[in-house]
């Protein structure tokens, strides 16, 4: 009778002694692979790669979101990161034009005043 080897080339050795958590953790490792699609894993870690966005497991195509964070993101998900980012941009544009303004009518005395 053989062993199933948890590590190592020792397909053939007998059955060890293993600490529980080292047995318990090559096993959820090896489960883990077996459940999950290889395209889904990342090639460094072997972890799953999540969408930043909407979390959940990012498929064969994935885009890297530009900007401040480097993040995955799914297409659709880019699209929206990328309309929110527009939107902010537009309303710091507005909020700083409307300040200008304000100091400009201040500035000649421009507007409509009740005394």
């Amino acid at each position: 009778r053989k062993a199933f080897p948890l590590w190592g080339s020792g397909a053939g050795r007998s059955a060890q002694a293993v600490p529980a958590d080292k047995a318990k953790a090559a096993l959820e490792k090896d489960i883990a692979q077996q459940v999950r699609p290889k395209w889904e894993r990342s090639q460094v870690d072997d972890k799953v790669v999540m969408c930043r966005q909407c979390k959940l497991p990012v498929g064969q195509v994935a885009y890297a979101a530009g900007g401040k964070s480097k993040a995955i993101m799914h297409g659709e998900c880019t699209a929206q990161h990328m309309l929110q980012e527009m939107r902010e941009e537009e309303q710091a544009r507005k909020d700083r034009e409307a300040e200008l303004k304000a100091a400009r009518r201040a500035d000649y005395e421009i507007g409509w005043r009740g005394e």
